[in-house]
């Protein structure tokens, strides 16, 4: 009886021992995650950090279609446009949306604007937009805390310009919708701070017909 007492302690304590040992150091699986995938979980980090909802502002100037006629604006304006039948309106907007990163360098933002625009004879021109941009860019810093890059993309909009001249009526203000294209320069600084330079685009546009012929924007985003 007392052998097997025996026998069963010094198992017993062999156990105790492996255990212990076992205990003291990572599984073989940790060292290899440690070595090998330290890397990859600070590239899913990055990605995770520039992803989520996002709120901005942005300035810039609208160029409206100056043709006269049925289909077209007649906006008396002194301001020279270096473009023909084209006239620069100052606006400003805010944009919410959200952004998606598929790793550091590759992602796409969905989002909401709203834009409006002052001119001449208490103009306004406001304007509803909703699109989806794709995103690339690349760290310009060590820290990964800058990225510079480029972003393209594609919507559709709405446009509704009144005054107190010839458009102040509902039956008589200029609106119209539009398929619009999208590209420019994008910045990221820091976790939460993006910065667009963008020019906004109608793909085909009718020289007689209202619509903005393009918009020139410069946006400030902050990523929650």
């Amino acid at each position: 009886m007392r052998a097997y007492q025996g026998i069963f302690g010094i198992v017993f304590l062999f156990v105790s021992i492996v255990r212990a040992f076992a205990a003291s150091e990572p599984p073989s699986s940790q060292v290899a995650c440690d070595d090998l995938c330290q890397a990859v979980t600070e590239r899913t980090a990055i990605s995770r950090q520039k992803s989520g909802k996002y709120i901005g502002l942005g300035v810039g100037v609208s160029l409206l279609s100056s043709a006269k006629g049925d289909g077209g604006i007649s906006i008396s304006n002194n301001i020279a446009s270096p473009y023909d039948n084209l006239i620069p309106i100052p606006s400003f907007g805010i944009r919410a949306g959200t952004m998606s990163f598929f790793n550091r360098y590759i992602g796409v933002r969905g989002f909401f604007g709203f834009d409006m625009g002052f001119g001449k004879h208490s103009g306004m021109l406001t304007m509803l937009s909703l699109g989806i941009d794709a995103i690339a860019e690349f760290p310009v810093s060590k820290e990964h805390s800058v990225f510079l890059g480029g972003i393209l993309g594609i919507g559709a909009d709405a446009y509704l310009y009144y005054d107190q001249k010839d458009y102040n009526r509902w039956s008589k203000m200029k609106k119209a919708g539009e398929v619009f294209m999208q590209a420019g320069l994008t910045a990221m600084v820091g976790k939460h701070s993006r910065i667009n330079l963008i020019y906004r685009f109608l793909p085909a546009r009718r020289a007689s017909h209202f619509s903005p012929a393009g918009i020139v924007s410069l946006e400030y985003g902050f990523k929650f």
